[in-house]
């Protein structure tokens, strides 16, 4: 049977910095030169370009594994080890299981590894993988330290601008200002201070079709976010901007970390330990008007923080749309529902109902529901068991929230349950 042979290449950022590895273009010449002198049939080329080998999900990789699911290779050939990947674990996991259960003949050309010539190299799989996860390791220790300095610089390392500036062509860790993009927070924050709330600011914003920042961050450079789902304004991203800094001239970077140099999920660091470096660009804002936007987001949100507890929260949604419905008060002092759709982008329609009438219909409903359950075992029997266990959780819900606001004297109610035995 003749091997018809995938050849993987691999390069990410960090071994492009380092120096160690050769480009994409090298690899793949490298390894066709293999083929050639051991007469072997290339199926196709997988390139994973800029991709770290700490992790396996990456694109080209995951087409060749696809690939051979399908029982269209049965050969792999790589450079060496670390072009497969980094983490000793993953790389076991491929080498000793994957590929032997597939019958997949793997070849490592560099490390003199092939799974169908038995040798001592073979042996060395994985120690080879080890020393090459330290290797990410100390990396990635290096690149930390590099960033951490240039903190204390007060050199900008995101890899995207904030909103309404951009990188400095001569210096990508200096921020200029955005003509365009500057005049809409210049507005955003002209509008705040002349007593518009950030929901009617967002509105505005979405009526003239002024794109989001993050709409506007993938149309103008190479971001993609799956997450934005209408791509419009929000309150949310409205306060981000009244509460950045950065618009003051002032850059604030070490607010996240990576939990470890494999896991790109991020944690919050406490406020204390933030890297906060002053008059390192120019403002978009002036200090003393940021500033005093600050004092006016203070005392907003400390109203808002006295907790009001809401005995219907993430139980109703909007019939039209299908979002969930979102509690405000009134001018009175009242508590709202309203569609979060409406709330948030000014889509769907408003849907104003107040809260006190909608528990009083809930509480009617499930009065009623209680009270004219029949009690005979046959009819329970009738029921199907999963929406009489729906109906149990409901009402052990509803009454642990019941028994909340009671204890905390929010609201006053008495209710009456009439269990008769069976």
């Amino acid at each position: 049977m003749k091997k018809m042979t995938a050849i993987y290449a691999r390069i990410s950022q960090e071994d492009e910095k380092s120096g160690v590895s050769e480009s994409i273009q090298n690899q793949i010449s490298y390894l066709k030169q293999y083929l050639f002198q051991n007469d072997m049939t290339l199926y196709e080329i997988y390139c994973d370009d800029g991709f770290s080998g700490l992790n396996f999900e990456r694109p080209a990789f995951q087409k060749m594994i696809q690939d051979i699911e399908n029982g269209m290779i049965n050969c792999v050939v790589v450079k060496d080890l670390s072009r497969l990947g980094r983490d000793y674990i993953g790389i076991g996991y491929f080498t000793e299981q994957y590929f032997p259960q597939k019958n997949i003949q793997f070849i490592a050309v560099n490390d003199n590894i092939d799974t169908e010539n038995e040798s001592i190299q073979q042996e060395f799989i994985p120690f080879k993988a080890l020393l090459n996860d330290f290797y990410a390791k100390d990396i990635s220790k290096k690149i930390k330290a590099s960033f951490h300095t240039k903190r204390q610089n007060g050199q900008f390392i995101g890899a995207f601008a904030p909103y309404g500036y951009q990188k400095d062509s001569n210096n990508k860790n200096h921020l200029v200002i955005e003509p365009d993009t500057s005049n809409v927070v210049q507005n955003i924050f002209m509008w705040y201070l002349q007593g518009e709330n950030m929901t009617s600011i967002a509105q505005k914003l979405n009526d003239c079709g002024v794109p989001s920042p993050a709409v506007y961050k993938m149309m103008h450079t190479y971001y993609q976010n799956t997450n934005v789902k209408y791509g419009l304004w929000t309150q949310q991203t409205i306060k981000n901007i009244l509460s950045n800094e950065t618009y003051a001239g002032n850059i604030t970077q070490g607010k996240t970390k990576k939990i470890n140099y494999k896991n790109k999920k991020l944690k919050k660091i406490s406020k204390q330990y933030w890297i906060v470096k002053q008059n390192t660009h120019k403002p978009i804002i002036d200090y003393t008007v940021f500033q005093y936007v600050q004092t006016m987001l203070n005392q907003k949100s400390q109203k808002i923080n006295q907790k009001s507890m809401h005995l219907l929260g993430g139980l109703l949604y909007c019939g039209d749309c299908g979002s969930s419905m979102t509690f405000r008060r009134n001018k009175k002092g009242d508590f709202i529902l309203l569609c979060s759709r409406y709330t948030r982008y000014g889509q769907c329609s408003r849907h104003q109902f107040y809260e006190h009438k909608c528990n009083d219909i809930i509480f009617n409903t499930l009065q009623t529901f209680i009270k004219n359950m029949p009690n005979s075992k046959q009819y329970h029997n009738t029921i199907p068991i999963d929406r009489l266990f729906c109906y149990k959780i409901f009402i052990i819900q509803m009454i642990q929230k019941i028994q909340f606001f009671e204890q905390h004297n929010t609201i006053k109610m008495c209710v009456y349950w009439n269990f008769s035995a069976p």
